[in-house]
């Protein structure tokens, strides 16, 4: 499975180097542009999966280019990023099309839940699970149908349960921390407590 595309369009270079580092880190494919225009040529060429823009740019900016992407490429989610918390700027980029709308500094937590909540959950979790055999495609279709379900993970070690869970994870509540318990390093007499 191919990393997901994405498009970063900031003029400030610290943010390209900064934010750009973060997504790659995370396991994205990153695309930087420095001005709006930028964006929609290299959009026009070469496509991508997710536009993160900043909305103050010279020339072309966020909303302009939201509104851009949104006539020429329908359905490519856009994220708007802004130094100010400035709320009706958030609501008229959300009611023009935006996926979601962050601003800065980005925590990497957030800006990670943002893209999990855009990208189609197939895109963003089969990142996950190399799914090159039949049986792991059953077993990524088994965790789709039950995804809104509790679900017991059982095997012998270097199975893939944690793998499974946290695919398990993406798919029901992407921006949410997941939290992870070795039943085995707790005594039996302290488990119940510590779950319940």
């Amino acid at each position: 499975v191919s990393a997901r595309r994405l498009l970063l369009v900031d003029d400030d270079p610290a943010i390209l180097l900064g934010l750009g580092a973060v997504l790659e880190q995370a396991g994205f494919e990153v695309d930087k542009a420095a001005r709006g225009e930028d964006a929609l040529a290299w959009l026009a060429s070469h496509g991508a999966d997710l536009v993160l823009s900043d909305v103050r740019m010279p020339g072309l900016g966020g909303i302009e280019l939201l509104d851009a992407v949104r006539a020429r490429h329908p359905g490519l989610p856009v994220i708007l990023l802004t130094a100010g918390g400035d709320v009706e700027l958030a609501m008229r980029a959300v009611r023009r099309g935006a996926r979601d709308f962050l601003t800065k500094p980005v925590k990497r937590e957030a800006v990670l839940a943002a893209i999990a909540r855009a990208l189609p959950r197939a895109e963003i979790t089969n990142a996950g699970l190399v799914q090159e055999s039949a049986a792991m495609r059953e077993l990524v279709a088994t965790l789709e149908r039950v995804a809104e379900g509790s679900v017991l993970f059982e095997g012998e070690t270097g199975a893939g349960k944690s793998r499974a869970a946290r695919h398990l994870h993406l798919l029901d509540r992407p921006n949410a921390p997941l939290v992870e318990l070795s039943c085995g390093a707790i005594p039996d007499a302290l488990l119940e407590a510590e779950l319940f």
